[in-house]
């Protein structure tokens, strides 16, 4: 019995033991993360709100919901966190066109010819106002964690989307429609969450190939080549590092059972770990400058971060690889149309056969703009071509 006793008590006080290094490592832990700073000038893991301070919604964008509103589209608070609707034959008309590597543009299906003549006017409404107003604001509130107010991430993809096949079938306006599209991106590339950026640079890849179809540099194009996309995405895992740290925190001052309480200082100490990371994976991603990027074997290495006791975080930590994937690619998309800008307007030079890229140059010979090597786009990724001729039917505002 005495020896029972003493199994009981000597089994109790390493529980206590474990259970108080656990308290302490999460308190150390989340201090150290607070004190480290982000790569690329972000600051510390505490200063995320902010840099996004709470924000209602804007009198222009209550506006925009109601001039949407009359194109079929709903921009209102969304309920959920929904997936994105893809509209066919909207959808497989802009993929086709978007993945061609020259000037030509089939006509639209008789479907979404329909489509877009019964809505001309809204759209005309829609392309006025987003062009004239940049005050365009969703809610914000970083504190709410879980609960944080999303814009209507379905009616901004489905929006920018009609907007793109309009400028593609309607020469005349296509610049002020890949114009107003853009505008719809702009507003999400500046808030904190991922989810919101990841549909933002969803668009603003459509609009960037579309934009090869114009026959001239359009002077809002500046706006889309200001932004810092990776500095703008690592900002998004540092808010979501935050955010997730803030819920375990919120779910320990809530919980009632005695268990939730005995596990909450390990659940700090994962989130706190998982926090770490994330910013050390982030170091490196800044680090990195090239546009092919292996999404499985980057997604194994971020996990394999975390230690072998923290396998609780292995999903809220984000498949990194398919988001870095798109934006490593992305920035040899943007050069390609840059430089088809500059070959329809006479202006090749050679310093243009430099990248951006570490791991690749462009090469324009007999008509022909390619990148030096495959940068591939697995789906459902977007397959924006590396490669343009010259050879084919003429631009947008030259064609009849």
């Amino acid at each position: 019995m005495k020896r029972a006793a003493a199994v009981f008590a000597l089994g109790a006080t390493v529980l206590l033991a474990v259970w108080l290094g656990a308290a302490v490592s999460a308190q150390r832990t989340r201090a150290g993360g607070v004190r480290y700073e982000w790569p690329m000038g972000l600051g510390t893991l505490d200063e995320v709100p902010q840099h996004y301070p709470p924000r209602d919604t804007s009198n222009d964008a209550t506006r925009l919901i109601a001039l949407a509103a009359a194109a079929g589209i709903d921009l209102s608070a969304p309920s959920g966190r929904g997936a994105m609707s893809r509209r066919t034959p909207l959808g497989e008309y802009l993929d086709k066109q978007l993945t061609r590597a020259d000037n030509g543009i089939d006509p639209p299906p008789p479907e979404l010819a329909k489509d877009l003549s019964e809505h001309e006017a809204a759209l005309a409404n829609l392309r006025g106002y987003l062009i004239g107003r940049t005050a365009i604001v969703w809610p914000i509130d970083v504190a709410a964690a879980a609960q944080a107010p999303l814009p209507n991430l379905s009616g901004h993809y489905m929006l920018t989307r009609l907007l793109i096949a309009h400028a593609l079938t309607s020469p005349a306006t296509a610049p002020d429609d890949l114009c107003a599209a853009w505008r719809l991106q702009s507003v999400l590339w500046h808030r904190p969450e991922l989810i919101s950026k990841l549909v933002a640079l969803a668009g603003t890849r459509m609009i960037n190939a579309a934009a090869r179809r114009l026959d001239a540099r359009p002077a809002w194009f500046d706006e889309l080549g200001a932004i810092d996309y990776r500095r703008s995405m690592l900002a998004a895992q540092q808010a979501e590092a935050w955010a997730h740290q803030k819920r375990v925190e919120d779910e320990g001052q809530s919980d009632e059972q005695l268990i939730d309480l005995v596990l909450q200082p390990f659940a700090e100490l994962c989130a706190a770990n998982l926090a770490a990371v994330a910013r050390r994976a982030s170091s490196e991603l800044a680090q990195s400058h090239d546009c092919a990027i292996d999404a499985r074997a980057l997604d194994r290495r971020v996990r394999e971060m975390l230690p072998f006791w923290n396998r609780r975080s292995w999903f809220a930590m984000p498949n990194l690889g398919g988001v870095w994937q798109r934006v490593a690619r992305f920035q040899a998309e943007r050069e390609a149309t840059e430089r088809v800008f500059a070959i329809k307007s006479g202006k090749w030079a050679p310093d243009l056969e430099r990248s951006a890229c570490s791991d690749g140059t462009w090469i324009y010979a007999d008509g022909t703009l390619r990148f030096s090597r495959d940068i591939p786009a697995p789906r459902p990724m977007l397959n924006v071509p590396l490669f343009w001729s010259a050879a084919a039917e003429p631009p947008l505002s030259k064609r009849r």
